[in-house]
């Protein structure tokens, strides 16, 4: 037997016999006081503050003859800590309490519920919440420096985000939260055109607590939120995730500024759409992506069919006219953060992170009728386009974006040698996720 399991007894022994009603009763109550003392003094001063406090009330309630203890600490933003062992005893049924006190002031109460033994505590409620001051005096700092310090980290990532690795940075976020003081796990959730498609990122570890959320909408219908889950009784840190989460804004915002000036040197001046340094741009950042966090990615290569005949018999004016009709049509049935580029002539891709094979093939079908409608506005029946897609699927497809551009173009020469206005889908070469 250990000698944690002969106190343990021992403890037990002592309890029955007091609630028997001993004869030695005075020093058994005495023994149990000491006893208690003495494993409060055992604490060891690197537990984090939340794992402190709630083995302090587990003993306690362990080795004094209480139904319930709890322990209130004092935090910076004025809501207390709290942290409860046995039956919590609430106000009405407090039944001792003293205060945990420091250079004269109060950082906390240590409060007991009901007694199952006919005794005076009092005195042992203030002797063990002296013993407590100087644990959790320590404990107390500890956590406002670790609160402080993650909060300016992850404040000062959020101000530094990243617009060509944003990911990066929204992990490095999430796992500052989670390192909060009292927190077990942190999520967050950005859906802005800055990171690509709607991104979840998250760190700590598995827990079924209801987690504190803190959002704010974003334009264009987006949303930011962080989601952080802590421990029971653990301070909110929803000031905190407010100066955090406004960083990220002010950052997005920036990134916007910055991709937006970028576009505008990656833009084809005729279609206003993106240029080939932008497919390469827009490519290298999904495939990025998807291998990390396992997800698709699709190529739509488009041709228009007939448009030749267009600019034979109606000149390039007209040509050019139907081309940036065309091209507003391809933009506005495709979501905000697939990248819509003109290859050159009547070619045209579609990047679509986070899309599978389903959501691709929907996407050309789409894409199909919206330019077939729009051009109809203009040519007459004999000159009426049509589209051939060729589809591509990182990773069923290809894994590289040369690759993935080749198989798509592949796809694309199926549909057209089958007749035309049709969509085809480049074989898989390797196994789906």
């Amino acid at each position: 037997m250990s000698a944690l399991s002969r106190i343990a007894s021992a403890q037990d022994r002592a309890l029955a016999r007091l609630r028997e009603g001993s004869p030695d009763r005075d020093l058994l109550v005495q023994l149990l006081e000491s006893s208690c003392l003495l494993e409060l003094a055992k604490l060891d001063a690197s537990l984090d503050l939340g794992t402190s406090v709630q083995l302090a009330a587990d003993i306690v309630t362990a080795m004094f003859p209480v139904s319930g203890c709890s322990i209130a600490l004092a935090t910076d933003d004025g809501v207390p800590w709290i942290v409860s062992s046995g039956m919590a005893p609430i106000e009405t049924l407090i039944r001792h309490r003293a205060p945990i006190e420091v250079d004269g002031g109060s950082i906390g109460e240590l409060r007991l519920g009901p007694l199952t033994a006919d005794l005076d505590a009092q005195p042992f409620v203030e002797s063990a919440a002296a013993q407590l001051a100087t644990q959790f005096a320590r404990a107390l700092a500890s956590e406002r420096l670790r609160r402080s310090a993650a909060t300016a980290n992850a404040s000062r990532l959020a101000a530094e985000l990243d617009g060509e690795a944003p990911v990066d940075t929204l992990e490095a976020i999430a796992t500052l939260l989670a390192a909060f003081p009292g927190a077990v796990a942190a999520e967050l959730l950005v859906d802005h055109p800055a990171v690509g498609a709607p991104l979840t990122v998250r760190a700590g570890r598995d827990h079924d607590l209801k987690p504190i959320v803190v959002s704010r909408s974003l334009p264009g219908s987006g949303v930011l939120a962080a989601k952080v889950a802590m421990q029971p009784g653990a301070p909110n840190p929803d000031h905190a995730l407010d100066e955090v989460l406004d960083r990220i804004v002010g950052s997005l915002a920036r990134i916007e500024r910055e991709q937006q000036l970028r576009r505008d040197a990656e833009t084809d001046p005729l279609t206003g759409l993106g240029n080939r340094r932008r497919l390469q741009r827009a490519l290298a950042a999904s495939l990025s992506r998807a291998r990390r966090y396992g997800e698709y990615v699709a190529v739509l290569l488009l041709d228009l069919d007939g448009f030749k005949a267009v600019n034979d018999t109606r000149g390039h004016e007209t040509g050019d006219q139907v081309l940036r009709t065309v091209a507003r049509a391809a933009r506005r049935v495709t979501r905000g953060y697939d990248e819509v580029v003109r290859l050159g002539g009547d070619e045209l891709v579609i990047v679509s992170p986070a899309t599978e094979l389903l959501g691709a093939l929907a996407l050309a079908e789409s894409v199909r009728d919206a330019i077939a409608e729009a051009a109809a506005t203009m040519l007459p029946p004999e000159l009426a386009l049509t589209v051939s897609v060729g589809i591509a699927i990182h990773p069923d497809s290809a894994d590289d974006a040369d690759s993935l551009l080749r198989a798509a173009d592949s796809a694309l020469y199926e549909a057209k040698a089958a007749g035309k206005n049709r969509v085809a889908i480049a074989p898989a070469t390797v196994h789906a996720i």
